[in-house]
């Protein structure tokens, strides 16, 4: 929540669509980094020099699909409108499993 407030999510009336670059000490900060697709997994796996010692589980966002293989989320840019949809769809209801899974394992921990 931290990124979110001092880095809101763009729009597409932003004059830039950028985002922070990923930092080394991103992977102490954070307990997770989700990739979209598994280009962007080896990129990011490559700037953790000590992935051994990260406090960030690395993965692809598509892990939370709902079902047994992972899902890469295709760069919506290509297939205009229907690309961003699908990008869209794709992100809430990998949001939505990851949350359910967060909810039941905090469940857990306090039972």
């Amino acid at each position: 929540t931290t990124l979110f407030r001092s880095h809101p999510p763009p729009t597409l009336e932003s004059p830039q669509l950028t985002t922070p670059q990923l930092r080394a000490s991103d992977f102490q900060n954070f307990d997770y980094i989700f990739c979209m697709d598994s280009s962007n997994l080896r990129n990011t796996k490559r700037v953790n020099k000590s992935p051994s010692g990260s406090k960030a589980k690395v993965l692809l966002f598509g892990e939370y699909n709902g079902a047994s293989r992972a899902e890469e989320v295709e760069d919506p840019y290509y297939d205009g409108q229907d690309g961003f949809e699908k990008a869209y769809e794709q992100a809430l209801r990998f949001s939505r499993n990851f949350l359910e899974e967060v909810r039941e394992s905090q469940g857990e921990l306090k039972n």
